[in-house]
């Protein structure tokens, strides 16, 4: 699950298992499944008045499949067995 927090503007994400917590695996997963399909995101969102529906509709999509695969993988207890690579180590 992904939390939307703060002003449309300037939107921060929280990423959440499926039991609601935190998880810094679900969020890596989450993360590298949209770089695969070709959104290229960080941890906020800073939206444009040049990016075309187009390109939000592209997004939308892509962020519903790879919630789809995120949630799957934890369901079946797989997270860490799809990550490639490893998982960041938050610094503060």
């Amino acid at each position: 699950m992904i939390r939307c927090v703060g002003l449309g503007p300037r939107l921060d994400f929280k990423y959440l298992n499926i039991e609601g917590k935190a998880d810094e695996k679900v969020k890596t997963l989450f993360m590298q499944e949209i770089v695969r399909r070709g959104v290229y995101f960080v941890w906020n969102m800073l939206p444009s008045f040049k990016i075309t529906d187009e390109e939000i509709d592209f997004t939308l999509n892509v962020f519903d499949e790879a919630l789809k695969v995120t949630v799957d993988a934890e369901k079946q207890d797989k997270v860490s067995e799809m990550l490639q690579g490893e998982v960041p180590v938050k610094v503060i």
